[in-house]
């Protein structure tokens, strides 16, 4: 996992107030994986939380257009994070 990867985890950990475990973290490839395993994280801790899928999502859309330089056209659910986005 690079530099890249690892500031996106951390950023999304402190963001939505929640840990991902590093073999989590290895396992997670698309975009969409990531929303997916951060909206179920937030459910696993309050069933009624007011982070939607789509609200993460575009969280991390937000994050990886102003902060790794990504362009938006790219990040869709089934980007991949090193091959389609350029992440290292």
């Amino acid at each position: 996992m690079g530099l890249d990867t690892v500031e996106t985890i951390l950023w999304a950990e402190q963001e939505f107030g929640i840990e991902i475990p590093d073999a989590d973290a290895s396992s997670i490839r698309t975009v969409g994986e990531f929303s997916s395993y951060i909206h179920k994280r937030l459910l696993s801790i309050n069933a009624h939380t007011l982070h939607s899928e789509s609200k993460v999502l575009e969280s991390i859309k937000a994050y990886l257009v102003t902060h790794v330089g990504v362009r938006p056209e790219l990040i869709i659910r089934k980007a991949e994070f090193v091959k389609d986005l350029g992440l290292d």
